[in-house]
């Protein structure tokens, strides 16, 4: 049966931009690219053209599609007050979906945490880490405020030898830039399996399997306490995880939070203070607030 290339494309609020995102690779994308220009090279910052890539039969590019215009229908439902626009489908070919990889370059996120796509050279500072992705494994590339937030907080607390945990690895692009920073061993859980290949993938791509390791394993499965508990996810499952994260955490430890959406973070945070932990640092950038808590 003959396999070809399709691309989706909905416009979003630029709140909504990363959520979209994930659940195209949940869904199995091969990468997406968020276009902030008009068809006229306006800027329409609001309103980001977000676009995925799906490659397979008739048969399993329409189960794609048709679970992520279902997903994108039922965002309405959470944020009633945004507009979103029908998602659009057609098909390409190989060479338009490459043309998406012009839109990653390094990028300095942290003190000392630099991310790369595989395919760009760049020659570090003596005192920079590379983190290399490559987006067309998975989304997760640094470019997205919450993620920025949560390995600044990750580079500001790790001296070096700590156990940390990444809960909703992803790209694993935390574990592997925590694993860069000193510590000494990183453990992510992921409820999807294409995530959890996709964050092995790129685990390797930058050599710390000593150090991490991914699972699928359920959250209230993992027995053991970390020093450092890290999680980008919507605040509403923020809150339901609260127990299990502050468990989680060493007497001394830290949480990092992100995936926040500012006018959501007091909210986040008395769940949290309620569990007995103590707000110790809060980000912001954009619409998106980052959580540091101490135990």
């Amino acid at each position: 049966m003959k396999e070809k290339w399709i691309e989706v494309l909905v416009r979003v609020p630029e709140v909504l931009a990363e959520i979209v995102e994930n659940q195209l690779t949940e869904l199995g994308s091969t990468g997406s690219v968020e276009d902030t220009l008009g068809e006229k090279g306006d800027p329409v910052p609001a309103k980001p053209l977000i676009k995925g890539y799906f490659y397979g039969t008739d048969e399993t590019t329409l189960v794609q599609v048709k679970a992520f215009k279902g997903f994108i229908a039922s965002l309405g439902n959470i944020f009633p007050s945004s507009e979103i626009e029908e998602v659009q489908v057609r098909e390409t070919s190989e060479d338009e979906w490459q043309e998406w990889r012009r839109f990653f370059k390094p990028t300095l996120v942290s003190d000392r945490i630099v991310i790369k796509p595989t395919w760009e050279a760049y020659e570090k500072a003596d005192n920079q880490l590379i983190v290399e992705i490559d987006p067309g494994m998975a989304f997760g590339t640094g470019s997205h405020e919450s993620t920025r937030m949560c390995i600044r907080l990750l580079d500001e607390v790790i001296k070096g030898g700590e156990s940390v945990f990444d809960v909703g690895t992803g790209s694993g692009i935390l574990a592997i830039a925590a694993a860069k920073l000193g510590a000494a061993s990183v453990f992510g859980i992921d409820n999807h399996d294409d995530s959890v290949r996709v964050a092995g993938e790129n685990i390797g791509l930058n050599h710390v399997e000593n150090i991490v390791t991914v699972s699928t394993i359920a959250l209230e499965d993992v027995e053991e306490t970390y020093n450092i508990v890290v999680a980008n996810i919507l605040a509403e499952d923020l809150i339901d995880m609260c127990c299990s994260l502050v468990g989680r955490t060493r007497e001394g430890g830290r949480i990092i939070l992100s995936g926040i959406l500012t006018t959501k973070a007091r909210m986040v945070i008395d769940a949290y203070e309620g569990e007995g932990v103590k707000l110790e640092k809060q980000l912001e950038e954009g619409d998106w607030s980052a959580l540091m808590f101490r135990k």
